[in-house]
């Protein structure tokens, strides 16, 4: 089966559609938070991963506490102002997001997302990539709902396994190398994409 003809279509958020959401916000060089709050960066990195960890697996979190999480482990103040301009500035949607929504549109595939994400983070992600309208809700997994990741095993991809309706024409798409692997082990079709976006996302997925 080629990708083109697969009847459902499991797509990444961070990475993907759009950027990942506090990699963009924190350690973006000049303009994240850590620069412009004289953060070192490596501590800053050091906490958001950890942070990350903590919440893609709460199925209720508040994104003000996060934020007041960061803070208190980087030891600076994070003005909220700040969070919202920043997040305004600078998270984007990938420019193709909308294209490839219509593109499977068009193939009446249905569409979902697997993604590790959060309870404040999913929506915005969601509503950023012009994804809302097209979401099969039977097809969203999202970690801070099944309270597993992409990483565990078993994790999202055996919890999204079991309740597609035909595996194998299901096609997931990522951008870390290593959950593609992980996604074919399970039994899913699984499409690599850079999450530099360098290449088409239209054209990468649906190759003519």
């Amino acid at each position: 089966m080629k990708p083109r003809d697969a009847s459902a279509w499991l797509l990444d958020l961070g990475g993907v559609l759009t950027d990942d959401v506090w990699q963009r916000m924190v350690l973006t060089p000049g303009e994240g938070l850590a620069d412009r709050l004289g953060i070192d960066r490596q501590a800053a990195e050091a906490a958001g991963t950890q942070l990350w960890e903590r919440y893609a697996v709460r199925p209720e979190a508040d994104e003000d506490e996060y934020w007041r999480d960061l803070a208190t482990l980087v030891g600076v103040p994070i003005p909220s102002s700040l969070v919202s301009e920043t997040e305004q500035k600078l998270v984007r949607a990938n420019p193709e997001s909308s294209a490839l929504v219509w593109a499977l549109e068009e193939r009446r595939a249905r569409i979902g997302v697997l993604s590790n994400n959060t309870a404040f983070w999913y929506p915005k992600q969601a509503r950023l990539a012009g994804i809302e309208h097209a979401v099969d809700p039977e097809l969203v997994f999202l970690s801070f709902r099944a309270r597993v990741t992409k990483e565990d095993v078993p994790g999202l991809f055996e919890v999204a396994a079991n309740r597609v309706p035909a595996l194998a024409a299901t096609v997931v798409v990522d951008d870390q190398l290593e959950l593609v692997r992980q996604a074919r082990r399970v039994g899913f079709r699984a499409i690599h994409y850079p999450p530099d976006w360098s290449r088409s996302l239209v054209d990468h997925l649906l190759p003519r």
